[in-house]
């Protein structure tokens, strides 16, 4: 439950910092890129609420570290808030100009997905 309230916390911090800085000036920076994945947090979330976040790592067998939910919890939530938010979280990199003026910030987004989808797959394996 924990890991689901600080990762909701991060996700509604950088919301708010994607409307300050973007959507407060360009209202068609709001696109698919964005309301997807937040939609997918969203429900997964409520989800793992409503389910229950032990049951969750019980279920798909997520027992790693002292229980640490990495493929249930974790991942998917964090690649979902990569993948809505790239351009704030490269702002959290020392190097975040550098990122910018090459253009990488977009890199982000990729890693997001991929995390995403390799806990899919990986709880999809551990339901078979």
């Amino acid at each position: 439950m924990v890991v689901f309230s600080v990762l909701t916390i991060l996700f509604f911090f950088l919301a708010y910092r994607f409307f300050r800085d973007f959507y407060l000036y360009d209202r068609d920076s709001l696109d698919y890129k964005i309301i997807t994945p937040a939609m997918l947090f969203v429900g997964y979330v409520l989800f793992g609420i409503n389910y229950g976040p032990y049951e969750l790592m019980v279920d798909l067998n997520d027992r790693g570290y002292r229980r640490s939910g990495l493929f249930t919890q974790f991942l998917p939530l964090l690649g979902l808030i990569l993948a809505t938010f790239p351009y704030q979280v490269s702002e959290f990199s020392d190097n975040y100009i550098e990122i910018t003026k090459a253009r990488l910030n977009s890199m982000y987004r990729l890693v997001g997905w991929l995390m995403v989808v390799t806990a899919a797959v990986r709880n999809f394996l551990a339901l078979a």
